[in-house]
């Protein structure tokens, strides 16, 4: 008896082991927390026309990032943006009553953690109103998520004007080569490339053809910079991601944003 009561035992011990670790280390069911966006979405019907012609808006924004000011200030974003094109569509004249019924505004984004403190975040917003083909809109947005506070390419680097120079300069030169073959994009740049020997940043200063230095997002590997193709060349020649190592914006005096905490600053 005492025998058949240690084996159960054992067997019961057993198996409390093996469902521990079966709890330990099995996967969780996806959730908000782990990255489904937020979204928003209506048909608008414009009543000026015979048609009543519609208009389908969505709008995806990133919620619990753990901080709920950058919450909010995502979903008041993107109710901005469905109210915008609502009110836009709903007034828009009778002339576009003839555009057909395929009509559409989309807003959506890729989200970046760089660190577990800070997010980067890539919103492409693309609306369709008739004409050859959409238009397209880029907005950055990076945050502290301690604080709430929006980090801006001045907080990125301590030296800010050597810095930023850095990175126009370095910008500069890779659309150059991405774009050498564009007349429309060296009219962009300036047609100045390879012509002057002296850094695009002396040439052009600050507020030159990159002044926006291309809607910069602090991503895991270092930062993008996006541009739109109406930016650089044309609109078949698409949108332009130039990724930027962490490596070099370390070596430009940037801010170390890629290690375990996020810098003060």
């Amino acid at each position: 008896m005492k025998k058949n009561r240690f084996l159960a035992l054992a067997v019961l011990a057993i198996s409390l082991a093996f469902i521990g670790a079966c709890v330990t280390t099995g996967s969780k069911s996806p959730g908000a927390s782990q990255g489904q966006p937020g979204t928003l979405s209506e048909t608008v019907r414009n009543t000026k026309c015979p048609s009543k012609m519609a208009m389908d808006i969505s709008a995806k924004y990133p919620i619990n990032t753990g901080n709920a000011q950058v919450d909010a200030f995502f979903k008041g974003k993107a109710d901005n943006y469905l109210s915008s094109m609502k009110n836009d569509d709903a007034n828009s004249d009778e002339g576009n009553c003839s555009l057909g019924s395929n009509l559409y505004a989309n807003s959506d984004y890729k989200s970046f953690k760089p660190n577990p403190e800070t997010i980067g975040v890539l919103t492409t917003i693309e609306t369709f109103t008739g004409g050859a083909h959409p238009n397209t809109e880029l907005q950055s947005n990076n945050f502290d998520l301690r604080t709430g506070k929006e980090i801006t390419i001045e907080d990125l680097f301590v030296k800010t004007r050597t810095g930023i120079s850095g990175i126009y300069d370095l910008a500069y030169a890779e659309l150059c080569k991405k774009t050498a073959t564009h007349d429309a994009a060296r009219a962009v740049l300036g047609g100045e490339c390879g012509k002057d020997k002296r850094a695009p940043s002396q040439v052009f200063g600050l507020t030159g053809p990159l002044d926006n230095l291309g809607h910069m997002v602090l991503t895991e590997q270092g930062a993008d910079l996006n541009f739109l193709s109406y930016d650089i060349w044309s609109y078949a020649q698409g949108n332009f991601t130039l990724p930027i190592s962490k490596d070099t914006l370390r070596g430009l005096g940037a801010r170390d944003f890629w290690g375990p905490t996020a810098p003060a600053f």
